[in-house]
């Protein structure tokens, strides 16, 4: 149901960053979930670490699994 008198043009105005939000966030969970963020989590760990330790951190391995439906 429309309001009467309000323009269409602000139904784009109000609706598109709702939808590019949305767009986002889906891609996020996307990148995350697929294993491709966990190199940049990594370094991010490594780098908090070493900045809260002071020293040097080294990291083999780091594996997530995000959306895997079984204990580790």
């Amino acid at each position: 149901m429309k309001r009467a008198g309000r323009h269409p043009i602000w139904n784009w105005v109000i609706h598109t960053p709702w939808v590019l939000a949305v767009i986002a966030l889906l891609a996020v969970i996307v990148f995350f979930g697929s294993g491709a963020g966990n190199p940049l989590l990594s370094e991010l760990l490594v780098s908090r670490l070493e900045r809260v330790t002071g020293g040097k951190v080294e990291l083999r391995a780091l594996s997530i699994r995000w959306f895997a439906m079984r204990p580790p």
